[in-house]
Order: structure tokens, then sequence, then C-alpha cells
């Protein structure tokens, strides 16, 4: 083999090498190029859904918020008409009640308001007292004789002398102020309030 052809070969092999590092170079870096695309679109798509799933939670807590905030806004605005209901009603009940004092009716009221009293009181001497400034007449010995005879109690009754402030409704007392059932339409109203209040809001809001 001549010189020149030692040459050539050396120098084919040489380039042959070269080629064959510059290729497995670039594969290598081709590799790499792809490894690095496929982590950069990974992570990205991590982040966007990320970006994605924190979205979709504020967009939920926005909701859940705005309507938490309807929601109260709304009982607000339901209590406060249904107080307004519920007192107009019982402002109509008090103008009732100081109606009621003018008619003939009053007179069976103030007998039946003495008798729930004698009911709670039980057998006994007791005072009684007709509340507010409108006269009314009421037998005494009669309302003793109810007693007895509806409710097996038996009772004497005197008329106090002194008047109470009120709408009307009556007090029935033992003498020595023991023992006071107040019937008055203010105490029974307040005492009766609540229940009643109740049952107005049933009715109204059912």
């Amino acid at each position: 083999m001549s010189e020149e052809e030692k040459i050539k070969k050396i120098r084919d092999r040489i380039i042959a090498q070269a080629k064959k590092k510059a290729d497995e170079i670039i594969n290598e870096a081709e590799r790499e190029a792809k490894r690095i695309i496929e982590e950069a679109i990974s992570e990205a798509k991590h982040k966007a859904e990320v970006i994605l799933r924190r979205g979709v939670e504020e967009s939920q807590a926005y909701k859940r918020r705005k309507i938490a905030e309807a929601t109260l806004k709304w009982r607000i605005e339901y209590i406060k008409s249904r107080e307004k209901f519920i007192e107009e009603v019982f402002r109509k009940a008090n103008e009732e009640l100081q109606n009621l004092v003018r008619t003939d009716k009053y007179r069976k009221v103030i007998k039946n308001l003495i008798l729930d009293a004698l009911n709670v009181l039980g057998s006994g001497e007791y005072e009684v007292i007709i509340a507010g400034d409108t006269a009314v007449s009421i037998d005494l010995n009669e309302i003793a004789r109810l007693s007895k005879e509806k409710l097996g109690i038996d009772v004497k009754l005197s008329m106090a002398s002194e008047r109470v402030r009120s709408m009307g409704g009556v007090i029935v007392r033992t003498k020595d102020l023991s023992f006071v059932v107040d019937n008055t339409f203010e105490a029974r109203l307040k005492r009766m309030y609540e229940p009643l209040r109740v049952q107005v809001a049933r009715m109204l809001f059912k």
C-alpha cells in the first residue's frame, strides 16, 4: 500500500469517527431537547391544571359567598317583614281590646276573666278589681254561683275600692295580697305574646 493510500485510509477513518461522534452528539442533543420539551410541556400542563383548579375553586368559593350573602340578606328581610306583620297584628289586637270595653260584650268578658282567675286560685275569699276607666256592673254573687256550678270552687267575692290604670280586664287577689291573678288585658297579652307570636308567624308565613 502506497503512502498516499495509507494517508487516505487514515483520513477516511478519522472522518468516519468524527461523523460517528457528531451523530452521537446530535442524537444526544435531540434526546435532551426532546426531554426538555416534554418536561416543559408537562410542567406547563401541571401549571395550567393548577391555575384551572385554582380558578374553579375560587369561582366556587365566590359563588358560595354570594349565595351566603344573598341568603343572609333574604333572612334579614324575611325577619323584618315577619316582625312588621306580627307587630301590626298585635297593634290591631290592642285596638280591638280598647274598642271592646265600650261594647255590651265587655261585661261577659269581665265575668269570664274573673272565673279564669278563680280557676287558678281555687276556693277562698277574694277581692276583685275592675281595671281601666270603663264602668261595668258585675254581679259577684252570680259569679260565685257560676264558680261553684262550673268549677266546683267555693268562693266569697268582694269588689275592691281601688282602680288600676289599664285598657281593661280584672285583677283577683286575696285580701292580704299573698295571691294575685292579673287578668288585665296588658298582662294577658304579655303572657300570651310569645305563643301568639309563634301562632301568628305560622299563620302568616306557612
